[in-house]
């Protein structure tokens, strides 16, 4: 007596929630990475400025 029983087990889906929280933990730390990037070279932009403008 076969049993055709389909879908996923309790392991298979633990798996898939763990990669996906991997998978979003990297995209988190990547794009706060790339805002502090940013908020600095705007920071370095407006004080070039300033030096220039001071240089007149």
């Amino acid at each position: 007596m076969a049993k055709n029983v389909r879908g996923f087990t309790i392991v298979e889906l633990l798996i898939v929630i763990v990669i996906i929280a991997i998978l979003a933990t990297v995209v988190i730390l990547a794009y706060n990475g790339t805002q502090d990037r940013a908020r600095s070279t705007t920071v370095d932009a407006a004080l070039t400025q300033v030096n220039r403008n001071l240089a007149l």
